[in-house]
Formats: C-alpha cells, structure tokens, sequence
C-alpha cells in the first residue's frame, strides 16, 4: 500500500523510512521487538535497548517478496533462503528466463535478491524505530484517533485502492500484509510528520528585524511597496527558508545520532547499522527514548492469495 505523491511536501529526512516502506508495498501488534540488556545477539539488531527480532526481520521478508502481487496479479517467486534457496532455484528453473541458467547461476541470482530484500526491509526496520525514539526524546505522540484518521486517508489516496472492504481484503491477501502492519506503518508516519511540524514550527519565528533587513537588501523587488505591504511576503519568505534550514540540520543530526545507536548481526549490516552486533558490544545509547517503542507486527497474513492470471 502506497499513497499518491506520499511525502513530496515532507524534508527529506523525514520520507527514509516512509520511502522504505512505500518500496515494501504502510492499536494493538504483536511482538516484533524486545527490549533487551545491550550486548544480546538475540535478534537481528539492536537499536539503543531494543532488539529487532529474526521473527520480525522474517515477516517483512515476506511482505517485501509478495510486494508486486496485489497490483501485478501474478503470484510472487517463492522468498529466497539462504543457504539454499531451494524452492528460488526451483521455481527459477521452470521460469521461461531461467531454462538455460545452470543450478550455480540460479542459486547466485537467489542470493542477490535476498541480499535486496535485507537491505529494504533492515533499513526500513531499523529507520521506523529511529522515528519512534526521536519522537519519545521530543515528546511527540500520536493517539489511536489520529492513527485511525490517518490510516482511513490513506485508504482512499493509496495505490492500489482500498476504499471498499473488498478491495481492502483483496490487498490483505495478495500482499501478506495485515491490518496491524499497515495501522504500524501509518504510526510511523505520523510520527514523521509530527516531528517534521515540530522542528520547522521551531525554526519558522521571523522577527521585525529580519523582515527590515530583507526588505532593505531587496527593495528594488518591492517596486512602491513599502515594509508593512511587503511583510507578509517577506515573512513567509524568511520562515521558509529557516525551515528548511532546520530540517536540514535535524536530518543529519538525526541520521547521525541514531545511527550511533544502532548494531546488527554481520549478516544484516545496511546503511544504518554503524556496528557489527556482538556480545561484546556495550550499551548504544538512546535507552532512555526506547523503552516505549510500539513493535513491528509479525502475525503472518492467513488468507490465501490466488493469482489472477
């Protein structure tokens, strides 16, 4: 489930995880996540004291394979896994592109799109629990109200559609995905948006000291308009650039810091691992802002997707 033109008004830093999840298909979860004593390789990351568990790290494995199928109609390829990828070989055997490719080169291929679907969905594991802690330290929230609010706009700008009840269980089917990981998903959205308005509301003052000096600096724009006709230009003017500024600075503080925070096992390591996961490893940080974090559902879908052609 994807929404129409999601995030093109939103900082960059805020639309990483969004992206993420847009590229896997968006109350109460089950356990995803586990808090956990720094230095535990019970999971497949650790982000400050939170663990990200293999059980998570496979239901989003699944949903990421199956992404194409409510759209495309065609069942997915079997997900690949490793060290085999038995039924990735098989059923690229019988593909028509894979008639000549030898078990080698069908195993190889298998690999690479594991190693894809690792690096879309850690990412986005990991990144959607940056939000949730960013949140927790800036005291940004988002009730079940607005979660509800935001998951039924989504439903009617998202692509494929999912306004009727019909088109909403064909999605579930076809994409593997349930109610709770789509309600999760738009958790993490609103999350982003709140502390997107909160740093831009913090950095949008503009005082009359600053709209004079603008005003003086170009005043050949203003032709015969004086400070106080020009003021509101000037002001919306300003504050849009000292938002953006903002936002800009926050992205990188934000990508920073968390990433600091982050640890995977060897075998996830993405962009927003900064360290290899191992008992040695001491606390990350940020403990304090994820102790509350609201877990990746791993209920797995159980209605059964049948192909349309």
């Amino acid at each position: 489930m994807r929404t129409r033109n999601a995030g093109a008004t939103r900082p960059r830093w805020t639309r990483t995880a969004l992206a993420i999840a847009g590229a896997i298909a968006v109350a109460a979860v089950g356990a995803g996540v586990s808090q956990a004593a720094g230095g535990s390789t019970a999971g497949v990351a650790e982000v400050g004291s939170y663990v990200i568990t293999d059980t998570a790290l496979s239901h989003w494995l699944t949903v990421a394979n199956d992404a194409k199928q409510p759209t495309s109609g065609v069942a997915a390829a079997p997900l690949p896994v490793p060290p085999d990828y038995t039924a990735c070989v098989a059923a690229g055997a019988k593909a028509p592109s894979g008639a000549k490719k030898t078990p080698a080169e069908l195993k190889k291929a298998c690999a690479t799109t594991y190693s894809s679907l690792v690096n879309v969905v850690m990412n986005f594991l990991v990144e959607a629990i940056w939000v949730q802690g960013e949140a927790s330290a800036r005291n940004v929230t988002a009730t079940p109200a607005q979660i509800d609010t935001a998951f039924a706009s989504e439903r009617t700008s998202s692509v494929p559609r999912l306004v009727t009840t019909a088109e909403l269980n064909h999605f579930l089917a076809a994409s593997g995905e349930t109610i709770a990981d789509l309600k999760w998903r738009t958790l993490i959205t609103v999350l982003a948006d709140g502390l997107s308005a909160k740093v831009e509301k913090a950095a949008s003052n503009v005082t009359a000291a600053q709209i004079a000096a603008y005003y003086n600096a170009h005043v050949s724009q203003f032709a015969s308009e004086t400070v106080a006709a020009a003021t509101p230009q000037i002001k919306s003017t300003i504050a849009k650039q000292q938002e953006a500024a903002a936002s800009t600075t926050f992205e990188r503080q934000f990508t920073t810091t968390w990433r600091s925070r982050t640890a995977c096992r060897s075998a996830y390591m993405v962009s927003s691992c900064d360290r290899q996961l191992t008992q040695s490893t001491g606390p990350l940080g940020g403990g304090t802002y994820t102790t509350h974090i609201v877990p990746p559902p791993t209920q797995a879908q159980t209605l059964i997707f049948k192909p349309t052609g």
